[in-house]
Order: C-alpha cells, then structure tokens, then sequence
C-alpha cells in the first residue's frame, strides 16, 4: 500500500466533551459504548484534553458492540478484509497487568479471525507485546520497559502481502522516539479474514475472563496500510506537549497534524 494514500479507519481521540466514545476515521463511524467502571481523565501525552480509564481494570473496556460479551456482529466492516493494516495508541498501565490482557482485539478466536494486541506478562514495567491476526500468534522479541504510571505510545504493523517477517511492534515515550520492539515477526495469514465480533478496547470478545488490564488509554488509530517508522514517529509526535511539536505543525501527510490545539 501507499502510505500516502492511507486511510484512516477508526480514530478515538475520547477528546469532545460532547461525545467522548465517537469514531472520527473515515468510512461508516463505529462509536463505542463503555462496558463496566469507566471514566475520562485529564492525565494524557500531551497533558491536554481527555483519555480514557477504565478505573480497576475489571472486565471495564470500550467496545464497538452495545453490550457485554459475546456481543457478536457488531464488528466495524471498515475493519475486515484488510490485507495490510496499522494500529496504534497510548497505554498508560496502571497496576501490574495480568498475562493475555487486551489493549484493542476484534480476535474470534473459535474461527481464527480479526486480530488482537495484548500484553504478555504481569509487570507493569517490564513486559512482552503479543499479536494475532487470523489466529497466528506472535510475541515481540523485545520487552517494554516504562516506569509505572507513564504513558507509552505502542504501534503494530502487519502486510498479509508478505509471508515471513511481514508483523512489526513499535513503542516509544513521551520523551523517547519510537522505534521498533525488537526484531520483525512473521504472520503469514494473508488477508485479514472477515469477522462478526466486536472490536474492543482493554478487552477481547474472545475469551469470557476478565481480559482488562487497568490502564488509561489515548488516541487509538488503525489505518488501512503499513505506515513507516517516520509515519509512527509523526504519530507520537502529535501527542506530546508543545512546543516538542511545534516544527512539525505544518505535518499534513496522512491527517497527522496535531489534533489538540
């Protein structure tokens, strides 16, 4: 795909007071409804607007569906079928999580479809990234290491074109640059299948156990293409406090200009 031509499928900025949970990506918008203690908080990157909290981090996670699981077909299509996608967002853990905690999954693990961003581990500062598409199970090489109560910019990447060493992981901070979580890893599930569950935010419609870890949660995005490491960079970038961006104001390429003003 041409990163220049990459479409914006689902954006939660969880910044309009008058609609935190809107999808502001192109296509059919997919709003999300908030299942459990949910709240929004004042402490985000760039130390403007709101992010999301889902409090204790018990089966509380936002979702595309309007119930708690299984919430079945309430998938946003604009996310199916795709053979290269980005997701991105800013995790800010707030206790140690559990293993298989979920940042953001559509996974329908009994017909291996969608795909799943979880955590792999149970330290709230030292942890694996582990990825699915289409029930393909990837770990990243690499852990996360952040302090406690710090915001953390994660990314996935995955190009269902290639076969070997086609699913990327990426992290940075506020204060560092975002860079690839170890080595690429190899997904070779072609096209993302299309999927009936919905799409969750600090969960998973694919197991019925709490999936949540306790954690704030900010500006999550899934484009239609595999963006660079210069694209992700730009992504950071926008979410970090002025004036860290203020050279990059005049950034346009793929509706990266800041969104907090």
């Amino acid at each position: 795909g041409n990163s220049a031509d990459a479409a914006l499928l689902l954006h939660y900025t969880f910044d309009n007071p008058a609609d935190r949970l809107a999808d502001t990506g192109t296509g059919t918008p997919a709003p999300l409804t908030a299942i459990g203690t949910n709240s929004f908080v004042t402490n985000t990157p760039s130390g403007t607007g709101t992010a999301y909290s889902n409090g204790a981090g018990s089966n509380a996670y936002l979702t595309t569906g309007t119930s708690g699981n299984p919430d079945t077909g309430t998938d946003p299509a604009k996310t199916d079928g795709l053979t290269q996608f980005t997701v991105t967002m800013w995790v800010n853990l707030q206790a140690a999580p559990t293993v298989n905690d979920r940042l953001i999954s559509d996974w329908n693990t009994g017909l291996s479809e969608g795909f799943d961003l979880r955590i792999n581990g149970d330290t709230a500062n030292n942890f694996q990234l582990g990825a699915v598409v289409d029930g393909v199970t990837v770990f990243s090489s690499a852990n996360i290491t952040t302090a406690s109560n710090n915001w953390t910019f994660i990314a996935f990447t995955y190009d269902g074109n290639l076969t070997t060493l086609n699913a990327l992981l990426y992290t940075g901070t506020a204060s560092a640059a975002t860079s690839t979580l170890g080595s690429a890893l190899t997904i070779n599930a072609g096209p993302m299948a299309n999927n009936t569950n919905d799409l969750q935010i600090g969960g998973t419609a694919a197991s019925t156990n709490d999936r949540s870890p306790s954690a704030f949660f900010d500006d999550v995005r899934m484009y239609d293409t595999v963006l660079t490491l210069e694209e992700l960079e730009q992504i950071r970038l926008a979410n970090i406090p002025e004036p860290a961006v203020a050279v990059l104001s005049l950034i346009g390429t793929l509706g990266f200009l800041r969104r907090r003003r």
